[in-house]
């Protein structure tokens, strides 16, 4: 039990890995390969999970009922951007950690939930009457309670990711996803309307972090040590205060949608954003379990971190390229397929949201590299900055309606809010500007192709009077086959294919 005497270093299986890769490069592409393997694997199967109970909530649900919920998010968003108040990235980040300084990360997590959870309850009556739904308090009381759990396993997610544990994650999520999904459509459909979708979001979070405990086998102690773990609270401050920075720029447009064109507007903003996210989520988050500790532990050797966090940048940007594409170039064939006819309202936003898809992975990436190097000044200066910029757009571009919300989120992001967090990632001269234009050469260069060979085929017509269903999967297939011939010749590409190559090895 390497975790129950406060004396000993917390040693975990993945120090061994990380000593053994780092002695040469072949090795560490093995293990990023098979890491994002297994836990891609799980976020494929979660994404469809998501996608097949969407179509099903969507027919079973109004647009009002998912702007109510909509409304809601403003708490929920909160809950998922102060799960961990910051620690975990600290936790990841370190190669070895006391058992003391982990259990003051545990408690003082678990201390800032219970206080949020009591001042969300507080606040409900305030942002009820600041929407006029009056049953708002009920819905902000009961998840409130997700303060509460998310803490108590936060310190477990980030020590199972540090054991490199993915595919153990990946299970605990895609159970509590199915329980959840399953609860939500059987009381959607007993007329339960908006309250199942306040119940799937609470029954998710309790069940995965049940599932995280039966997991990871750490548990806390009593014995604590401020003055260990100081180092990991001011970095975990930094990140927090970038989070929250982020989370007022990516929910002040529910909030003044909401106030000021009410609840059916805002559930067809919402979903078109719900759409975009999803597969943005979906990606972000393998990517970040594996990218994160790697980058953490490459900083001492500069040409691997670059070379590794170069290909991170490109492969970001090449997975979710031809959907941002179709997103963009074909809204309303999308919106029309997955929520029917009557979301027709959401396609204008999903056309200028589609933008995101290229600007919203980069900007993780690039995140990443900053807490990597400890750069947690720089990170939160980024999001105050960018998030003043969103806001003054939102509160310019609401009266004019969603679709001008919309726009200037997607607009600001391509022009301002990534540039910049660019500019100061590379400011100190760790990542050579160079090294970005490499990586964003092929992703740009398959961008303009691939929108020229979709919007060909559907100004042709090549293949006839077809469903809606089988026009967006010829798209989409299109996008992505074209996408792999171009890489074919790539550094992009060759790197991809040596890994994939040595899969096999490794697993041997």
């Amino acid at each position: 039990m390497p975790y129950r005497n406060s004396s000993l270093t917390l040693v975990l299986k993945s120090d061994d890995f990380w000593r053994s890769s780092l002695d040469g490069l072949q090795g560490l592409r093995q293990k990023s390969v098979w890491a994002f393997a297994a836990v891609g694997s799980s976020q494929i199967i979660k994404l469809t999970l998501n996608l097949m109970g969407t179509l099903i909530l969507v027919r079973l649900l109004t647009p009002a009922d998912f702007g109510f919920v909509a409304m809601t998010s403003i708490l929920f968003n909160f809950i998922l951007v102060f799960k961990d108040f910051g620690f975990s990235a600290a936790i990841i980040q370190r190669e070895k950690i006391p058992q003391r300084e982990v259990s003051t990360i545990f408690w003082l997590t678990v201390a800032l939930g219970v206080a949020f959870a009591a001042t969300s309850v507080a606040l409900a009556p305030l942002l009820a009457l600041l929407f006029k739904q009056p049953t708002l308090i009920e819905a902000f009381s009961a998840l409130s309670l997700g303060f509460i759990v998310t803490s108590l396993s936060a310190v477990h997610s980030a020590l199972l990711q540090r054991n490199l544990r993915f595919l153990t994650l990946g299970v605990v999520e895609i159970v509590a996803l199915s329980i959840s999904m399953i609860t939500a459509i059987v009381m959607a459909k007993l007329g339960y309307g908006w309250w199942s979708l306040i119940w799937q979001r609470v029954i998710q979070s309790a069940v995965a972090t049940v599932g995280v405990w039966f997991a990871c086998s750490w548990r806390p102690s009593t014995l604590l040590d401020i003055a260990g773990a100081r180092a990991h609270l001011i970095l975990g401050a930094h990140i927090s205060g970038a989070n929250f920075a982020g989370y007022i720029s990516r929910n002040a447009d529910n909030a003044l949608i909401g106030w000021f064109w009410g609840a059916t507007p805002l559930g067809f903003y919402s979903k078109a954003y719900d759409l975009v996210m999803a597969p943005l989520v979906h990606v972000s988050t393998p990517l970040g379990q594996v990218v994160q500790p790697m980058l953490g532990r490459l900083t001492s050797e500069p040409a691997r971190y670059r070379e590794f966090f170069r290909h991170s940048l490109t492969g970001s940007l090449v997975v979710l390229l031809p959907l941002g594409v179709v997103m963009t170039s074909e809204p309303s064939l999308v919106t029309y397929v997955l929520f029917g006819s009557a979301w027709e309202a959401a396609a204008p936003v999903l056309g200028w949201l589609g933008l995101q898809l290229f600007v919203g992975l980069s900007g993780s990436v690039l995140t990443w590299s900053l807490i990597s190097r400890q750069r947690g000044t720089d990170l939160s200066r980024v999001a105050v900055v960018n998030a003043a910029v969103t806001l003054i757009g939102f509160a310019v571009s609401v009266p004019s309606g969603i679709d001008a919300v919309a726009a200037t989120y997607a607009l600001t992001g391509l022009f301002f809010r990534t540039p910049y967090l660019f500019f100061v990632s590379t400011s100190d001269g760790y990542l050579p500007r160079r090294d970005l234009a490499r990586a964003l050469i092929f992703p740009i260069v398959a961008c303009v192709t691939t929108f020229v060979a979709l919007v060909t085929v559907q100004k042709l017509d090549w293949f006839g009077t077809r469903p809606g269903w089988a026009d967006l999967s010829i798209q989409l297939l299109v996008g992505y086959a074209l996408i792999a011939l171009l890489a074919f010749r790539t550094d992009f590409g060759r790197f991809i294919s040596a890994n994939f190559r040595n899969l096999s090895g490794l697993r041997g």
